[in-house]
């Protein structure tokens, strides 16, 4: 019920929600499809009002309910002790963050340009905490380069050309909502690692592994593009302070996992 950067707490009415006498059953509930619309809509509608001044928001009604509803039905809310219990059959959790970490949105140095929920560690450590599982290991991934879609603070910004990049990316086209894709190198060796090591820091158990996955190096030749100039990948590995960050790194060239290998630095 807390949103985004908000600090008024949103509370969704009564009357948007519909009761369910069931749901306590087995500690286990079912989310209502029309239950979600509802209190997507409500909220929606609160965070753009307190943005944009008094708005009102219109979606697709039938296309939208009917999705929902047919999808609502794979959807359990489960209490700490159910969970638990499924957890127990599963040999491993993989848990995928959102956005990068410099747009987490406790960044204050790239506000208001942030996203709007936690991008690092913050809620897959959350999750286990509930049921007494805990983080085995923390894999970090980069391109060779920096990107960003749209507006805000990017430090070292270039053209794509410069980085040797040949095409531009085709899952980030220009678009009204975001604006342009943007390019730039990564800042220094202490800049690359400061988000990384500010985020392990939450983790209490030291015998986390943390690991380094860098992509697109068929990109740029098999290089890191830092501000002074690119540096050979095996060379970057070996850098002190990445070796004092990280256990491991993984190196991917390719769109395909065949070609993914490994140093272990730590």
């Amino acid at each position: 019920r807390q949103i985004g950067r908000f600090p008024q707490r949103i509370e969704i009415p009564d009357h948007q929600i519909r009761r369910d006498p069931q749901r306590k059953a087995a500690g286990i509930t079912r989310v209502r499809g029309n239950d979600v619309v509802c209190a997507a809509v409500f909220v929606c509608q609160h965070i753009a009002s307190a943005v944009f001044g008094r708005v009102r928001i219109r979606i697709p009604r039938v296309s939208a309910l009917r999705f929902i509803r047919e999808n609502a039905r794979f959807v359990r809310v489960l209490s700490d002790g159910a969970l638990r219990y499924l957890l127990d059959s599963a040999d491993a959790l993989i848990f995928e963050a959102g956005q990068g970490l410099l747009l987490d949105r406790d960044n204050t140095e790239y506000a208001p340009h942030v996203t709007a929920s936690s991008t690092g560690i913050d809620n897959p450590l959350a999750f286990l905490g509930r049921t007494g599982l805990k983080l085995d290991a923390a894999v970090y991934v980069t391109r060779t380069y920096v990107t960003r879609h749209g507006a805000g603070k990017l430090n070292c910004e270039c053209p794509r050309e410069e980085l040797g990049v040949p095409v531009p990316d085709p899952t980030n086209v220009y678009n009204d909502w975001q604006g342009g894709f943007r390019y730039a190198r990564h800042e220094s060796e202490a800049a690359f690692c400061e988000p990384v090591l500010k985020d392990i820091g939450k983790i209490e158990e030291k015998t986390c592994r943390t690991s380094l996955f860098v992509t697109h190096l068929d990109e740029t030749g098999g290089c890191m593009a830092m501000k002074d100039g690119n540096v050979g990948i095996e060379e970057f590995a070996r850098l002190p302070l990445i070796r004092e960050t990280f256990n491991r790194v993984y190196l991917s060239g390719s769109k395909f996992s065949d070609g993914v290998r490994a140093i272990d630095i730590g």
